[in-house]
Order: structure tokens, then sequence, then C-alpha cells
């Protein structure tokens, strides 16, 4: 894991970050608040900054997800997690689960 955050006005210490909002990910807005600044990050963007800071607040049907983008991360990264745990491996677990989250393809759109 990075110790910064890649926003698109700077780099970011994780450890001065106080404040996220993920309110509006589904219009693909993210609002970093770090060091008494309100960063507004939207787009492609907002979604790298997501998966950087916790992929897994991307699951669900939030957002457009590539056909079959969830197969790896529930028939790998679950069962890995699993194993993982059971043998108190918890932060392995943790890491399995998160880097085998998809990244979506863009907001829902209404049809």
């Amino acid at each position: 894991m990075l110790d910064y955050l890649i926003t698109p006005t700077t780099l970011v210490r994780r450890e001065h970050v106080t404040s996220i909002d993920f309110t509006r990910i589904e219009e693909a807005v993210i609002v970093l608040y770090y060091n008494g600044v309100k960063e507004e990050v939207s787009g492609v963007q907002a979604l790298n900054l997501l998966m950087q800071i916790r992929p897994s607040a991307l699951e669900g049907k939030r957002l457009k997800w590539a056909k079959n983008a969830w197969v790896v991360h529930n028939l790998v990264g679950h069962p890995l997690m699993q194993i993982l745990a059971l043998l108190k491996c918890y932060n392995a677990a943790m890491w399995i689960h998160e880097v085998t989250i998809p990244r979506p393809v863009g907001p829902r759109t209404s049809t």
C-alpha cells in the first residue's frame, strides 16, 4: 500500500487525510479533506483514487462494470480470503480481497 494518495493536483500523505466523502460515487465524485483543504475529484481520477483508498466501496450495483468483471473476485478472491482468515493471516486476507476487486468502467447510467 502506498503511503500517499494521488489526486489531480498533488500527492497527499495518507496520515494527512482527515475525511473522505464517498456519497456521490455514483456520479464518479469523491471529496477528499486534507491539511485544511477540500478537494473534489471527479471522473476516472475519482475512481482511481477510490481504488487507492477503499476498493471495497465499489462493490454492488452503484457503478457500471464490464461483463463478468467480478468473476475473479468472487471465485478466487473470496475463497482465498476465507482460507487466509482461517489461518489467522488477516492482513493478507484483506489484501487479496482488495486487489481482486475489478475497476469500474464508469458511473451507472439510467436506461
